[in-house]
């Protein structure tokens, strides 16, 4: 090509600008695996719903993701192979091959390598850590149920390392586990609740649970249970009620005010007040049916 154009200019005595003289092909490299997450990696999201009025309840913005058993967690995509070029003098260029992902399967994660997908092996909330995709069973808290946290409800358990503020609600598939106190609050548990630092309720506050409860002590709130009823401390102007036993037999173990059901027995030391309090205490009936007679 060089010779031709020589020719060119010396034929027609005028300079030859622009022309190719040599092409080559330039390598592509191949492409990094990349794997397509079912879930959000920064824990909760923030999901902003309006009602038809244009209001947003900000105690309900933040939604944890869960999956159920079987679920699709995650997909990888493969690395995909370069193409090799050539260079300007036809010397072959080897393209540079894709990375491959340091991703893999964690506890409670299968990996199926026909389809290249990540599944759940368990109920629970998918993490990926270590780049490690793992389910856990469990939805830790780390401080307070509050605005920034907002309220919780989750496939498994909740442990609660703080406390849950007045107004929030805390709802769970299985266990809810409570290190702090629990303060005009919601909490509704497929397994037992436990609480620390006892639930004052505030006459809003509420506690439900289809295994136990267990709490230090509680005020002017509402309990009820399929199972037993523990208080450590006392109870005090309440609405409690459980299909098993009600029990407050250390500390002060007294039940003072309010309404004290429980169809196996009420166990305490001490019951109602000397100072005439109106304490109601209903032991050994199934006011289940009581109610649904009544009404």
């Amino acid at each position: 090509r060089i010779a031709e154009l020589l020719d060119q200019v010396n034929n027609n005595r005028k300079a030859v600008l622009g022309e190719v003289i040599a092409k080559g092909q330039p390598a592509i490299p191949g492409k990094d695996a990349e794997i397509l997450y079912e879930f959000s990696l920064e824990q909760p999201e923030l999901v902003i719903i309006e009602d038809e009025f244009g209001r947003v309840d900000y105690k309900d913005v933040y939604q944890i993701d869960s999956v159920q058993e079987g679920d699709l967690v995650a997909t990888l995509v493969p690395t995909q192979p370069p193409e090799d070029g050539t260079s300007v003098l036809g010397t072959p260029i080897t393209g540079k091959p894709g990375v491959d992902t340091r991703v893999m399967n964690g506890k409670n994660c299968f990996f199926d390598e026909g389809d290249l997908c990540f599944y759940a092996e368990i109920t629970g909330q998918p993490l990926l850590k270590n780049n490690k995709i793992s389910i856990v069973p469990i939805y830790t808290v780390a401080g307070d149920v509050d605005l920034s946290v907002g309220n919780v409800n989750f496939v498994g358990s909740v442990v609660v390392n703080g406390n849950i503020n007045a107004g929030f609600s805390v709802t769970a598939a299985e266990d809810i586990r409570v290190l702090g106190y629990v303060e005009g609050a919601y909490l509704k548990a497929g397994g037992e609740i436990a609480i620390k630092k006892g639930f004052i309720g505030g006459d809003k506050g509420e506690l439900s649970a289809v295994k136990h409860i267990t709490v230090k002590h509680c005020a002017n709130g509402t309990m009820k249970c399929d199972g037993d009823i523990l208080v450590e401390q006392y109870i005090l102007n309440s609405d409690v009620s459980c299909k098993g036993k009600l029990k407050s037999v250390t500390g002060k173990g007294c039940i003072i005010g309010g309404l004290n059901r429980a169809v196996k027995g009420i166990e305490c030391l001490s019951l109602g007040s000397e100072l005439g309090v109106h304490t109601n205490a209903i032991a050994g009936d199934n006011y289940l049916v009581a109610e649904m007679l009544k009404k």
